[in-house]
């Protein structure tokens, strides 16, 4: 089924969104649908009584995800904001913080300077 023909068959169903929402659903750009009545109409365009069942509990679900995620965001600001200052201290950080230093201490560079250079022939 073409991205087109998906959209085509959520709009018959009910769907209200516009075709670039529903294209970030079926290539999986984004966590899921916001209205839990996206995931039944998805459900419904796929078959799947999995879906059509439980669009509740997976809407709930997708909503604790996303706060987690916005969490995480918010940790890796502050952690990344901390390193370019020079001001972490990992012995400061609470566990997820430091797990998420861990990971990210050797990757975070600052810019100090960019040359226009003239090009070259």
């Amino acid at each position: 089924m073409s991205y087109k023909d998906f959209h085509r068959l959520y709009q018959k169903v009910g769907g209200k969104r516009d075709y670039q929402t529903s294209l970030g659903w079926a290539k999986g750009n984004v966590l899921g649908p916001i209205d839990p009545m996206d995931l039944y109409h998805i459900g419904n365009i796929l078959d799947n009584i999995e879906i059509i069942d439980n669009y509740k509990i997976i809407d709930r679900e997708i909503r604790k995800m996303r706060i987690l995620h916005q969490n995480i965001g918010r940790k890796l600001k502050y952690i990344i904001k901390k390193i370019l200052n020079g001001e972490v201290n990992p012995y400061q950080l609470d566990y997820e913080e430091y797990l998420l230093y861990e990971k990210i201490k050797d990757g975070v560079f600052e810019v100090l300077e960019i040359e226009k250079r003239p090009a070259t022939k």
